[in-house]
Parts: structure tokens; C-alpha cells; sequence
């Protein structure tokens, strides 16, 4: 099997074998079996560090109530998802803003200052996180670019990942800021532009992109252009969309994605074409600020940490999941109380999962199921620990696994992600406890798991997630 075919495996199916999905129905739970074959004395495909990450709005800068090193809250949630995450400014906002004071006179400018990237910088610093810094192609200048990433390079120092030139611009055409005629080669001629005065400005700059939304045909030619100027490829998702839409929901959120094999496969092509990662840099359930009901329950909660293990499975380095300022798909939000105090959201619970049982290298598994919304996930741990995950989407069906090792264990336990329904939005726990709302987290409910030489069951219930530390 290729490259191309691997990638394509691994995003379409995870690590299952799968067939038609049913539809979700009211009836009453049933019980069905599997089985999983890990080869967890194999090589592994490694799992970066900084793989998991969060994605905010530009426009969020200037609000000195969220990235503000007073604000324990968001930090303690952001540290508690992992120390070396990486925290993406950009999104549709990104091409309105104004740096400094240098207006280009468009009517929806916002101003960024030293001081809003200031308190950016003493956040990463806190969580030790690293940031991916878009700036304005949209409606800014080369001339704006330059002093706006000569100011970030300076204050971030090796914090600064990457600098990226403009959000999503293979929507530029449609969205009013370039003529319906623009295409890959316009953008490449900006690019250019904007690249050459940022590296004036900060010599040696890190640069990535192209941030592109969906048309990934523009990936190939922008990274052979540029291939000695790339930190890596970029790519945006979301699973469905708009939040506006009734169409928009539980079941079509938690179904197989062919446009993400697709993407995926262009996406690694043009990486592999100048030897250089690729990052989803900007990711959630539903565009347009999620949809409620659909993007802040526990069925999002289930979807985030299977869609993270999916990336990780395909040779992504890493995902960002957008939001911050609000709205259903946000995976942290404000309590309201105006305290800069900040609350987990389902989804939060899902990358946390990931936290937990993605860690070290990733190896080989097989799962034979019957017709089931069902994937699993192995992963060998830094101490050769084995990290089982098994993400159960079925609403009414409830899975016995029997699960074949090629390694002997000695004991094992069980956490489970867990609510009261696929669509509850409250009660959502991790190993029985909720995060609070400074990251605090301990699990207050493991189950013991015994091996039986090489062989384990795992019961997962419907609507939930089970991770399995073998040692």
C-alpha cells in the first residue's frame, strides 16, 4: 500500500473495519460484539508533542478580559490539555484588523497593539505553549505585515511557530475581498509580497500556510513555489455547517467525512512533495460558531476525540480547534459572571481524552465490527505503556471487545467519558469528575482491567469512550 492509500485508510475508516452506518433510532439499548487486534510489539508512527492546540479569532487581541496573565482560569484549562500545545490568532477576523494605528481605511478595521501581543506572549509563556500568528492579507499592506510581525517576532521570541498570510484565501473570491477571477497564482503574487517585507522586517521569520478552507488543489502548487519558505502545510475542516442550518446536526456530525480523505490526500501529497509536516490549523464540528444542541454536547465531546485520533492516525502534526470568543462550538467559554473565569465544554472533555491516551506512538490495530459507529484507537505510551481508546458513537448499542495483544501485560485500568445521552450538554465527566473551571482534574472513578495472558474484554456503553492504560 502507498502513501497515498495509507492516508486515505486511516482517515476514512480510523483504525476500524467498518461498513454502512444506521441511522440513530429511539430503540430500546442492545449489546453487540467486536474484536480488536493490536500489534503492539510494532513500530509505531509517532505523536507530536504539540499536537494538540487551540484556534482563536484575531479580533479576540483586543479584549484585555482573555489573554491577560491574571486570568488563572483560562490558563489553568489550557495547561491542564498538555504542556507544548500550540495556540493559533487568526480566523476571518484576522483579515480586518489594523496594526498599531497604520489604517488602510477599510470601514470594519479593528486596532492590535504592542500591548495585546504583550499579554498574548505572557500567556504562552505561563502555559508553554507555542502560537501560530496570522496576519492580515486581506485587507492590509506588506507595509502593515512587517511592523505587525516584526513587533509579535520580537516579544514571542521562540514561542512564534509560524507566521501565516492570510485566512482561508481560496474563499477571498467569494467572500468580497478579491475579484471573482482571483486564483492560486494572485494569491502566490501576494504572498510573495507580503513574505518578502515580513523577512526585511524580521530576517529568518518562520513562516507555514496556505490556511486553505477546503480548495486543497491550491496546496501542491503553493508548497513547490515556496519550498524552501514553508514550517509546514495548513488546511482547515469542519465537519458540517452552518450552525445556522437545521441540516446541521448530531448525526451528520458524527458520520464518515469523504471530503476529509480527499483533502487529507492532497494535503499529505503536497507536504511529502517538499519534505515538510502538515497541521489542521483551524477545526471544529460546525462552521458559523457551532450549532447548539449539536456542538455542545457529549456526542461532540465523543466526536473531537475520535476526529483528533483520525488526524494523528493520517500523519497530522496537529490540530487547532477554533473558537474563544463564544459560541456552541467553543471548547472553552466564559461562565458569564464577568470574573474571567471560564468553563469546560463538552468538547474540552474529548481533547482532554486525547491528552490521556495519545501519547507516544501510535501502532497498528485492527477492529472487525458489525455495523457500528464505533473506532478504536492504540497508542504505546514513553514508559511502553499501551493506551487503548474506543470511541462508541451508536446512541442505543452498547459494544463487548475482545481485545487480542501481541505483548503480555500485567494489570490494567479503565477511564470512561461519559453523560447522561448523546446529546446531553450537561454531566459530562471524565473518570467519573468534571475539569473545574482553573483545569483542576482527577479522575475519581478507574476501573481495574485484568488481562487474561494476551487477551482483555472491554465493555463500552452507547454514547461514551473508554481508554484502556495497559502496563
Amino acid at each position: 500500500m502507498n502513501r497515498k492509500e495509507f492516508l486515505v485508510s486511516c482517515v476514512g475508516a480510523a483504525t476500524s473495519v467498518m461498513y454502512a452506518r444506521p441511522a440513530f433510532s429511539q430503540n430500546a439499548e442492545t449489546i453487540e460484539q467486536a474484536t480488536l487486534t493490536v500489534h503492539d510489539s510494532s513500530k509505531g508512527t509517532p505523536i507530536p508533542a504539540d499536537f494538540t492546540g487551540l484556534s482563536v479569532e484575531t479580533a479576540i487581541l483586543p479584549n484585555n478580559a482573555y489573554f491577560n496573565n491574571a486570568d488563572q482560569s483560562l490558563q489553568g484549562l489550557i495547561r491542564r490539555l498538555g504542556s507544548g500545545g500550540v495556540l493559533r490568532v487568526g480566523g476571518n477576523s484576522s483579515e480586518y484588523s489594523n496594526w498599531n494605528g497604520m489604517t488602510t481605511g477599510h470601514a470594519q478595521m479593528y486596532n492590535i497593539g504592542p500591548e495585546d501581543i504583550d499579554r498574548l506572549a505572557a500567556v504562552a509563556d505561563n502555559v508553554n505553549w507555542k502560537v501560530i500568528y496570522g496576519l492580515n492579507l486581506g485587507t492590509g499592506s506588506p507595509q502593515q505585515a512587517a511592523a505587525e510581525a516584526k513587533a509579535v517576532h520580537t516579544r514571542l521570541g521562540n514561542r512564534l511557530l509560524a507566521f501565516q498570510i492570510g485566512n482561508e484565501p481560496d474563499l477571498f473570491a467569494g467572500n468580497g475581498l478579491r475579484p471573482r477571477t482571483y486564483t492560486v497564482n494572485d494569491y502566490m503574487n501576494e504572498w510573495r509580497e507580503f513574505y518578502e517585507a515580513v523577512q526585511r522586517a524580521v530576517p529568518g521569520a518562520p513562516f507555514a500556510g496556505p490556511d486553505i478552507a477546503f480548495r486543497t488543489f491550491w496546496e501542491m502548487p503553493f508548497a513547490t513555489t515556496f519550498p524552501h519558505d514553508l514550517r509546514f502545510l495548513s488546511l482547515h475542516y469542519y465537519a458540517e455547517g452552518p450552525g445556522s442550518s437545521p441540516k446541521s446536526t448530531i448525526e451528520k456530525m458524527l458520520a464518515p467525512n469523504a471530503s476529509l480523505v480527499s483533502r487529507t490526500a492532497d494535503l499529505a501529497a503536497a507536504a511529502a512533495a517538499i519534505n515538510v509536516p502538515y497541521r489542521m490549523t483551524e477545526c471544529n464540528s460546525c462552521y458559523g460558531g457551532g450549532r447548539a444542541g449539536v456542538s455542545d454536547t457529549l456526542a461532540a465531546a465523543l466526536w473531537g476525540v475520535d476526529y483528533m485520533f483520525q488526524l494523528a492516525a493520517a500523519g497530522y502534526s496537529g490540530c487547532n480547534f477554533h473558537g474563544g470568543t463564544g459560541g456552541p462550538y467553543s471548547p472553552l467559554v466564559e461562565d458569564g459572571r464577568g470574573a474571567m473565569t471560564y468553563n469546560a465544554r463538552p468538547l474540552y472533555y474529548g481533547m482532554l481524552m486525547f491528552a490521556l491516551g495519545g501519547r507516544g506512538e501510535m501502532v497498528p490495530s485492527i477492529l472487525m465490527q458489525p455495523n457500528l459507529n464505533l473506532n478504536a484507537y492504540t497508542a504505546t505510551g514513553p514508559h511502553r505503556e499501551l493506551q487503548i481508546t474506543v470511541i462508541n458513537k451508536e446512541p442505543n448499542t452498547s459494544v463487548d471487545i475482545d481485545i487480542t495483544l501481541d505483548r503480555r501485560y500485567n494489570k490494567g485500568s479503565v477511564i470512561r467519558l461519559t453523560g447522561s445521552g448523546i446529546a446531553s450538554k450537561t454531566g459530562i465527566t471524565l473518570g467519573g469528575s468534571t475539569v473545574s473551571s482553573s483545569g483542576d482534574w482527577q479522575p475519581s472513578s478507574t476501573e481495574p482491567l485484568a488481562p487474561h495472558g494476551r487477551s482483555i474484554t472491554l465493555h463500552v456503553p452507547a454514547a461514551s469512550a473508554a481508554l484502556a492504560i495497559l502496563v
